[in-house]
């Protein structure tokens, strides 16, 4: 009797192990979002559309810009910058940032940094 319990055990682990390494390897597809999806949901953030119309109104006579920009991928992570661009007069600007932006690259979880 120990000799077809064993026997059964050792069957169903191998059995096991088989259909593991039959399957293939992107059965368990993760989700993914691109560069300009973490675009969209930054922009598409509450706070973010609130600031684009206050620099696009406010901002217009002084040529002051409102931008959403890629910065790069990292720790699985896009990093993406909202931020005013400011002409100093001179042929020149400087950048003021609103907010960084992470977008999961998995899940799609947005957050900021400030």
């Amino acid at each position: 009797m120990k000799k077809l319990l064993l026997a059964l055990v050792l069957l169903i682990t191998i059995q096991g192990n088989v259909d593991a390494k039959s399957a293939p390897a992107n059965s368990k597809k993760a989700a993914s979002v691109s560069k300009s999806q973490a675009l969209k949901m930054v922009a598409d953030q509450p706070e973010v559309k609130k600031f684009m119309a206050n620099v696009k109104v406010a901002g217009k006579e002084r040529g002051v810009t409102a931008n959403i920009e890629y910065d790069r991928l990292e720790n699985g992570e896009h990093v993406i910058q909202v931020f005013e661009l400011v002409p100093d007069g001179d042929d020149s600007a400087h950048t003021a940032t609103f907010n960084w932006y992470h977008v999961n690259a998995k899940t799609g979880k947005v957050s900021k940094e400030f």
